[in-house]
């Protein structure tokens, strides 16, 4: 039950930090990603939107032990509510990331952060999560990606898959700018007609200091 509510993490994810990998996920300690959360319901050719609300994933600090090295502590809100505060660091594997309360400890070991972003992207490259094979991602596609920021062009869409489901849909990143999108599908029936849910983070805005 606390995995899946991951889901709308995964923006932030989506939304916050940074791996050095070349382009797609360039983070600094200013890095701030401004977001709208949308929901909305397609019957046929009608869409109602559910919900709007503003939302920001913003790096607030940066921490650095001998345990650890250094990472990223970032915040995610949603209508100006703190919903989550996550950790980032870029290993050579690519950018990990971490949620102290599904793994309880920062330190329980580096199978508990989960790599969110592997180096090298490719449409048909895939990796686990996890060592326990918890989360799979998979590059389907690069394609652009229409948000409230833009057309953006050359974006890794990413599909992201468990077993229980609890971490469903796919991810957008943008070469020099990051995530920009973050997406779930669900089909349901209501009154005898099929409907499908489509709840999204897209980005407004971003701003930070490219790393050199």
């Amino acid at each position: 039950m606390v995995r899946q509510l991951v889901a709308p993490v995964l923006f932030v994810i989506l939304a916050v930090a940074g791996c050095r990998q070349p382009g797609y996920f360039p983070m600094s300690d200013d890095s701030d990603w401004e977001l709208v959360f949308r929901t909305v319901d397609v019957a046929g050719a009608e869409t109602v939107e559910i919900k709007r609300v503003p939302g920001r994933l913003k790096v607030v600090t940066v921490a650095e032990d001998t345990a650890l090295g250094r990472y990223r502590i970032a915040e995610l809100s949603r209508d100006s509510v703190r919903l989550f505060t996550l950790y980032f660091q870029s290993r050579p594997g690519g950018m990990y990331m971490l949620v102290p309360w599904i793994a309880g400890d920062l330190y329980a070991g580096r199978n508990d952060w989960i790599l969110l972003l592997a180096r090298k992207l490719r449409p048909g490259k895939a990796w686990y999560g996890n060592a326990y094979h918890e989360q799979l991602f998979e590059v389907v596609a690069r394609e652009a990606a229409t948000v409230p920021a833009g057309r953006i062009p050359g974006c890794y869409r990413i599909a992201v898959r468990t077993e229980e489901d609890a971490w469903p849909g796919s991810l957008w990143f943008a070469p020099g700018i990051g995530p920009v999108k973050w997406e779930y599908r669900s089909t349901r029936s209501r009154d005898g007609i099929s409907w499908e849910r489509v709840e999204t983070a897209e980005l407004v805005s971003h701003t930070g200091t490219p790393e050199q």
